[in-house]
């Protein structure tokens, strides 16, 4: 609930078995995941009362799974930071800047070409940016700088930029990750978080958990049954070459198509054809010894 001076309720008789709420509040948003409570601050900020609406109990939605990496650009003020070496307000930045003036010297006409130009392809020969459409993008490319600013101006921290996200243009470095640091208390103002909550205070696997997993396994891959296994925390499905596993492993009979991360949608023709080809014994094609699921085995 956001607002001056919040939204007035009123509720049911104390007891009742069915509480009824009402709420008045000049703008109702439903969803709070990254859309929803960037309206709800700036309908807050605008001076109207809010009221957020989510199913879960911890708001935030998809950012939830994020990586916290924010590629925007078109000359916006951590790119401007960077360029002229300077830390953030609070000076937790202190390393320096990880690129090179030149690398950051960036427009909103350079970042609309990036993000326009069918020709211009990622390090894999991916050139996703075809597709984009011409108006929507000038709309973006032109609210990344204050994008960054709002925010900044709401408690977001950003590291020094490091390269580009992969949809985010390629010619100049625009990418920086949100962070907190660690305290004795939660406070987004002050930019503080506690080891509990930033999920770093118990770093240890939760052995029942990880042997109902590896049971779960078992029963649907019974070849699994008496393997060793380990366990880990915190880890995320990638390889050393971004690239996927597909093929058959070490297991009999177990066929691998995983580590593709934001790019499964876009290899998925290729993968599922490629796992029909090694299940039926056929030849998976060209790409079977680059994506072959045992390449980093010593």
């Amino acid at each position: 609930l956001l607002g001056p001076a919040g939204p007035g309720a009123k509720g049911a008789t104390p007891g009742a078995e069915v509480l009824a709420w009402d709420y008045e509040v000049d703008v109702g948003i439903a969803g709070g995941g990254c859309a929803g409570l960037t309206a709800a601050i700036r309908a807050r900020d605008l001076g109207a009362t809010v009221l957020v609406i989510d199913q879960n109990f911890d708001v935030g939605g998809r950012m939830l799974h994020s990586g916290a990496r924010v590629s925007l650009g078109g000359g916006d003020p951590v790119q401007h930071r960077d360029m002229k070496g300077e830390s953030d307000k609070e000076g937790f930045v202190t390393v320096d800047s990880f690129e090179d003036p030149e690398e950051l010297d960036d427009n909103i006409d350079l970042l609309f070409t990036d993000i326009t130009d069918w020709s211009v392809v990622d390090p894999k020969a991916q050139s996703p940016y075809r597709y984009n459409d011409r108006e929507l993008v000038r709309a973006w490319a032109e609210n990344c700088p204050a994008t960054r600013q709002f925010l900044i101006d709401n408690y977001v921290r950003f590291t020094r930029i490091s390269g580009t996200h992969g949809g985010g243009g390629l010619s100049r470095a625009r990418a920086a990750r949100c962070f907190l640091m660690l305290g004795d208390k939660t406070d987004m103002k002050a930019g503080t978080i506690t080891a509990e909550d930033a999920g770093v205070a118990d770093p240890e696997v939760q052995a029942e958990v990880a042997a109902g997993l590896a049971r779960t396994a078992a029963t649907v891959f019974p070849g699994l049954a008496g393997r060793p296994w380990t366990a880990a925390a915190g880890v995320r499905a990638a390889t050393p070459d971004g690239l996927p596993l597909v093929g058959p492993g070490r297991t009999p009979g177990v066929i691998l198509a995983a580590g593709a991360r934001r790019n499964g949608w876009l290899l998925a023709p290729l993968v599922g054809a490629m796992v029909c080809a090694h299940a039926k014994g056929n030849d998976p094609g060209v790409w079977a010894d680059r994506l072959s699921a045992t390449r980093f085995s010593a």
